[in-house]
């Protein structure tokens, strides 16, 4: 097997070492809807669609530190920019759920691309190896440029939901190449343009045992038996999510301090507006709530880490509390 090498030394120098390019094209991204070409080359040249995907694999396997680091500087340069790498960026997860021979498949091609989307859920009954699925997804950021996608769906036995426990359905994301999908263009939005979020839909496609994600399955094959895979998959997928509001966040106050170095308000005082006490006032409470919900967010994503290296699983507690302060900085 043949692993496509990622270069090194991180995912977060990447991120600088893309911030021109990404910059360059913002407009042309915003007007296509979707990030332009020269982005997209650059991040696979450069590994950024590999952040979670393990070493062994030729990934950059973050830590849970580095990946809401790297997250947060991308959406600091580019929300868009900052969301696909959030959701294209960490797909290298899916392979943990699979067999060893499809993971290095799939994640040891640097030219591997995954998009996909939670809701609403599909249909997927089972057959003779594996799923016949069917179904509408929206919000799949990143589709126009992916080579695979999957759709969350509730699992049937011919016309019976399938239950993991009474009154819980069995939920699996099915993944499948783009060639077996239809595209929907229905991404028309005023924010976040170019992440290309658009509709898609199987139609009666066949999806094998082995490309139905387990979230919650048991030993991983060894390519993800390292201490950032043991986080809960809501801590490593989607609470980075709230690493994009935060580097938005942190664009706007860089972007205001440039304006008030210069701008001189309408009125009878000619001063600029950082020499005005109440333009301080409430920089200074912006400047607070970023800095203070980052702190909290990281502080809460190195305890579950700790337990994590240590061999264990995050309790509900340190679910919780790392939900709450997910939330809270987004």
């Amino acid at each position: 097997m043949h692993v496509a090498t990622t270069p090194k030394p991180g995912p977060l120098e990447a991120v600088a070492a893309i911030a021109p390019v990404v910059r360059e094209c913002a407009d042309e991204s915003e007007r296509i809807h979707q990030l332009a070409d020269p982005v997209v080359a650059g991040m696979k040249r450069l590994g950024l669609f590999r952040c979670l995907t393990p070493k062994s694999l030729g990934g950059y396997e973050a830590e849970p530190s580095a990946w809401f680091r790297t997250v947060e500087a991308a959406a600091r340069i580019d929300g868009s920019f900052g969301w696909i790498l959030f959701i294209n960026g960490g797909a290298g997860l899916a392979g943990k759920s699979m067999p060893e021979g499809e993971a290095e498949e799939l994640f040891g091609d640097a030219d591997t691309i995954v998009a996909g989307s939670v809701y609403p859920f599909g249909k997927a009954v089972a057959t003779t190896g594996g799923y016949t699925v069917s179904g509408r997804w929206s919000y799949a950021s990143g589709i126009a440029h992916a080579t695979h996608v999957f759709g969350f769906a509730a699992v049937h036995d011919g016309d019976e939901l399938r239950m993991v426990i009474p009154g819980v359905p069995a939920v699996t994301p099915m993944l499948t190449p783009v060639a077996n999908i239809q595209r929907l263009t229905t991404w028309d939005v005023s924010g976040l343009c170019a992440t290309g979020s658009h509709d898609f839909v199987m139609d009666q496609v066949f999806v094998p045992e082995k490309h139905a994600l387990q979230l919650r399955s048991g030993t991983p094959n060894r390519h993800y038996a390292g201490p950032s895979y043991r986080l809960p998959f809501m801590t490593t997928f989607g609470h980075p999510m709230a690493a994009v509001a935060l580097g938005i966040a942190q664009h706007s106050i860089d972007e205001l301090l440039t304006l008030a170095a210069a701008k001189t308000p309408a009125g009878p005082a000619a001063s600029t507006l950082r020499e005005r006490a109440t333009f301080q006032v409430q920089l200074a409470e912006a400047m607070a709530l970023v800095e203070s919900a980052r702190a909290w967010l990281h502080e809460r994503l190195d305890a579950q880490y700790v337990v994590a290296q240590s061999g264990g699983d995050a309790d509900l507690q340190l679910r919780n509390m790392m939900h709450l302060a997910a939330s809270n900085a987004t």
